[in-house]
């Protein structure tokens, strides 16, 4: 894979990304949209790895939604003060 520097950074986070929603508990209400979104960011790194980069706007959107979906699912992992 010869990417750009920057695409190669963006290519890290996606795989980052990737291997942090794979871990999702498939009890998880997060697990289906996390199955979804991986499929996009892999159709996003293919894009990369074939020389083609994919529109930034969408890629930001994605990478942002995975972290939120992170997030939610740490949220929801937590354990709740008080209880």
């Amino acid at each position: 894979m010869n990417l750009t520097p920057s695409a190669q950074a963006q290519a890290e986070v996606i795989q980052l990304l990737l291997a942090r929603l794979a871990r999702i508990s498939a009890d998880s209400p997060w697990a289906y949209r996390a199955s979804g979104l991986r499929g996009s960011l892999m159709r996003c790194l293919d894009e990369m790895e074939a020389g083609a980069a994919p529109a930034p706007e969408r890629l930001n959107a994605l990478l942002a939604y995975g972290f939120e979906i992170l997030e939610k699912v740490a949220q929801a992992a937590a354990p709740k003060p008080g209880g």
